[in-house]
């Protein structure tokens, strides 16, 4: 199946007048790439409730705004397209005559058209996947691509597919050099919010008894088994589609949560009320700029802090009770 993509380059001012004929076309899904947004995230980055914007993301607000719309090939839609080619052109006629406040420029609004291969376009994102070296001894590395690892690496071989995680970004760094350090070896291993598995296999390399790892979105879960079968520790490892209310926890050694600095907070809460024996709790997902909230709310749960480690802009904290 062919996709046709069509953008629209605009401005920020332009966005809506943009949309807004399209609407009138009846095309209802857009897809847009607004500056405006970009510099209100980075304007208000500590009052969202997620804690990361992707570098490609940040690029954007130094573009052009774009109105994107994606067509299935048909001689239909590719009127469509052409329909879409003249409204466009009316409304820069519009402009030229003076319908919109002069101080509103819609900018160029040049149409451009592409034909992209559907699973070219849904698999675009792999060429920017590549194995990665993330602590001493863990190789993360896409499974469509070859890897020769050195004596004393290990390999973590993953599609994340829809799931959270390459291995690239800090968090997940973090959490796996906690795991080095603190040694899983004959313990039982809690994964919360495990994406696409890295963690829990990751756990079960290093000679974790047994790993569980839960996750709140069952594509992500999904995706999980399918990694964890790949890196051939499914005699360990398992997933579940559950959240951390779920009764996993009682009987984990060591936890280990990506969350969000919100979310580890309340994990803790939940794991300041099981005292059936002690464990080890790895949180990462924290800014630095939340690290003596986030630790000082731990504390108050009852929580002893044994060290912090730090990445880029990251945080990651190793606690017990």
């Amino acid at each position: 199946m062919q996709i046709i993509e069509t953008t629209i380059f605009t401005t920020s001012a332009g966005v809506e007048a943009v949309t807004g004929c399209l609407l009138n076309m009846g095309i209802e899904e857009t897809v847009v790439e607004d500056p405006r947004d970009i510099e209100e995230i980075l304007e208000n980055k500590n009052t969202y409730d997620w804690d990361f914007v992707d570098t490609k993301v940040l690029d954007l607000k130094n573009e052009e705004a774009k109105v994107r719309v994606y067509l299935e090939e048909s001689p239909e839609n590719r009127q469509l397209v052409q329909e879409i080619r003249l409204k466009i052109m009316e409304l820069k006629s519009k402009e030229l005559e003076g319908c919109w406040d002069w101080k509103i420029e819609l900018g160029r609004l040049y149409v451009e058209v592409k034909d992209l291969d559907s699973i070219s376009w849904e698999n675009s994102w792999k060429e920017y996947f590549k194995p990665k070296k993330i602590t001493s001894t863990f190789v993360v590395k896409p499974n469509w691509e070859e890897y020769s690892p050195q004596e004393g690496e290990l390999v973590i071989s993953i599609d994340p597919q829809t799931a959270f995680g390459t291995g690239s970004h800090e968090t997940t760094i973090l959490s796996m050099k906690m795991l080095e350090q603190y040694n899983p070896q004959g313990k039982i291993v809690l994964d919360v919010g495990s994406g696409s598995g890295i963690l829990s296999i990751g756990a079960a390399m290093l000679g974790a008894s047994k790993v569980v790892g839960i996750d709140i979105d069952p594509e992500a879960v999904s995706v999980a088994r399918e990694n964890i079968r790949n890196n051939g520790v499914e005699g360990v490892a398992e997933v579940y589609s559950g959240d951390f209310h779920d009764g996993f926890i009682k009987d984990a050694d060591i936890i280990v949560s990506n969350l969000m600095a919100d979310l580890v907070k309340s994990l803790g809460r939940i794991l300041a009320t099981y005292e059936e024996k002690p464990y080890l709790w790895i949180s990462s997902g924290i800014l630095l700029s939340q690290k003596e909230d986030t630790e000082n709310s731990l504390k108050s749960m009852g929580f002893s802090i044994l060290e912090s480690k730090e990445e880029g802009e990251w945080l990651s904290i190793a606690a017990t009770r």
